[in-house]
């Protein structure tokens, strides 16, 4: 498991290094943390690096799912999910689960940990904790 110390300003060459390796459709990441370990910073600096608007992509608190469109033909579409204010049971009875099984989009989760029992079998973890006031372990 690859793993690294980064400051805010280093997760966005982290993003940039995360997104070529692995962005492709049907990905699902899922990002877990306490609040402020960096898990929208994460998301926000995979999809800026690529071509998505970063002004436009902020965490889904409180309406659980952001859809972003690609900025260009060749990316996919990408559903955004914050779950810290969500149960499983919820997640379920939202529909959640299908955006998860679209082979042509890719699912960034925040707080993917919420989803113990229907936790997708390919969803790539990345764990990140504070190890100071500006600096983060990614582990993945």
């Amino acid at each position: 498991m690859p793993a690294v110390t980064v400051s805010l300003e280093e997760m966005l060459q982290l993003g940039d290094r995360i997104a070529q390796d692995y962005f492709r459709a049907g990905w699902i990441a899922g990002f877990q943390g306490s609040l402020g370990a960096g898990k929208t910073t994460l998301s926000r600096s995979i999809l800026g690096s690529l071509g998505f608007s970063q002004t436009l992509i902020t965490s889904p608190t409180f309406s659980y799912l952001h859809v972003y469109d690609p900025p260009r033909e060749d990316l996919p579409s990408v559903y955004h999910f914050d779950l810290y204010r969500m149960t499983e049971a919820s997640f379920l009875q939202l529909g959640f689960p299908e955006y998860l099984e679209d082979p042509k989009g890719v699912s960034l989760i925040e707080w993917s940990e919420r989803l113990q029992e229907r936790s997708p079998e390919k969803m790539q973890t990345f764990e990140m904790r504070m190890v100071g006031e500006d600096r983060r372990r990614v582990t993945w």
